[in-house]
């Protein structure tokens, strides 16, 4: 009996596993056959914004890009763990994106950000100075002024081949000035043959222009050299750069008042200007006479020849009668005649390309010594020389001033008579505006609608809300 009760328990757990398993198939089948609900969860406090910028800087329209990498540069409130999250597609923007602007401003980015990151990018920086874009070049330069030993060797070979071989000014400046700040004794003569070269150091294209500490290429050389010999100070940038990220810090406290917070950013962007454009102020840019002093210093090694006795950097500085060129004030005939053959070779030559990047002055213009704005000045010369003398004023011209003089003097009827003289001789809506407003006062309907249809749209809703007051309705 006990042998059958055994049994019988065996067979029955054997047909509840058996059952069990087969009711577990069915509702796994089951589940798997209805489709998910979606499960409300809560997000991660900074997710919903890092999903948001990747999109934005995932999108194909490069303005959305740029737009979205200047706001991550400048959002001072965003928490460390949203920048780290996004700092891998930055890079890769950085390094890969089509557009020049884009990756400088990647760069930027990350420079900028780099105490989220942790380190400066050296190998991204050296990277953009074999860019082959102009601007990722120079705000690589800009941002190289210390170099990490591994990478010394590398930066300096590839800042002395931008000095000496880019074909934009404003590369070039760039480049010295990080070599003098690297103290890079090798870049002396590069230095001083710059203090020979006159032309602006402007970056222009893609309707846009960029500029260096230095407005021309002797004032970058000046600079250069003189951090090159330790000339000059860093002590004012430092206390600057440690009081405009004390006001970061302060950005970053959640409890700031709209107020508080709109008046800590015009703080920072005063601290900030100042630092990037080196402060007029505090360090000057260099005058004519300590681009005469370094070029005659250099002279005596026999890198650069003596400098002029009449040095200029300017067709402005100038006495009257003469012009800048080849960086000394010689009588306007003179530079009169190289600008006719500069205007000849432009004609011959080949249009300027309408996108790209180009220097603010041309080379023609700078090997024939008419840098730094001095075609610009002979051209406007030469364009006052060759207009007619002023003629006297057109009659409609003085029966227009005399009608909307009366106009104002409360002369109706005097002002229409002449101002209908006017538009007789030359229509022109200022005439019939003062027969408009006249005719309302003076509440003539039908001349109110005759001057109504010669004025322009723009100009209507005056005359209109002018007769509404005095009981004339207008069309």
């Amino acid at each position: 009996m006990s042998k059958l009760l055994r049994r019988t328990r065996q067979i029955v757990r054997g047909l509840g596993l058996v059952v069990g398993l087969v009711v577990g198939l069915v509702i796994g089948l089951l589940w798997l056959a209805t489709p998910p609900t979606a499960v409300a969860r809560p997000a991660p406090a900074g997710l919903a914004k890092v999903q948001d910028l990747r999109r934005k800087l995932r999108s194909r329209h490069k303005r959305v890009r740029r737009k979205t990498l200047r706001k991550l540069q400048h959002s001072f409130d965003a928490k460390p763990e949203v920048v780290r999250a996004l700092a891998p597609l930055v890079r890769r923007l950085a390094k890969r994106d089509p557009d020049c602007q884009v990756r400088t401003e990647a760069l930027q980015t990350l420079v900028w950000r780099r105490r989220d990151l942790g380190g400066k990018p050296h190998g991204l920086l050296l990277r953009a100075l074999a860019d082959n874009c102009p601007l990722a070049n120079a705000r690589g330069a800009d941002w190289l002024d210390t170099a990490a030993p591994t990478y010394r060797r590398r930066v300096v070979a590839r800042l002395m081949a931008l000095a000496r071989r880019s074909s934009f000014y404003h590369v070039q400046c760039s480049a010295l000035i990080a070599l003098g700040k690297l103290r890079v004794k090798k870049a002396t003569k590069l230095m001083a043959r710059a203090l020979a070269v006159g032309a602006k150091t402007g970056l222009g294209g893609y309707g846009t222009g960029y500029t260096v500490p230095g407005r021309s290429m002797p004032h970058c050389a000046v600079q250069a050299l003189q951090d090159l010999h330790g000339q000059g100070s860093k002590k004012w940038l430092a206390a600057l750069t440690k009081k405009r990220d004390a006001v970061v810090q302060k950005l970053k406290n959640k409890s700031l008042s709209k107020d508080q917070r709109r008046l800590l950013y015009v703080e920072y962007w005063r601290l900030h200007a100042l630092v990037l454009s080196r402060t007029i102020r505090l360090r000057p840019l260099p005058t004519t006479k300590q681009v005469r002093q370094w070029r005659n210093r250099m002279s005596k090694r026999g890198y650069v020849t003596a400098s002029p006795a009449s040095l200029c950097l300017s067709s402005k500085t100038c006495p009257a009668g003469t012009s800048c060129l080849h960086m000394a004030c010689v009588t306007q005939a003179r530079a009169l005649k190289v600008y006719q053959t500069y205007r000849k070779s432009r004609r011959r030559g080949r249009r300027r390309p309408k996108r790209g990047w180009r220097n603010y002055d041309n080379s023609l213009a700078v090997r024939l010594g008419l840098g730094m704005g001095g075609a610009g000045h002979l051209a406007n010369l030469l364009r006052r020389r060759n207009q007619p003398p002023p003629g006297p004023p057109k009659r409609w011209l003085v029966l227009r001033k005399r009608a909307r003089t009366a106009w104002m003097a409360g002369q109706c009827n005097k002002a229409i008579g002449l101002a209908r003289r006017s538009y007789k001789l030359h229509p022109s809506n200022l005439s019939a505006s003062v027969i408009g407003y006249c005719a309302c006062s003076i509440k003539n309907a039908s001349l109110a609608r005759w001057a109504y249809r010669r004025l322009r749209s723009i100009s209507r809703k005056g005359i209109v809300r002018a007769c509404r007051r005095k009981g004339i309705k207008l069309p």
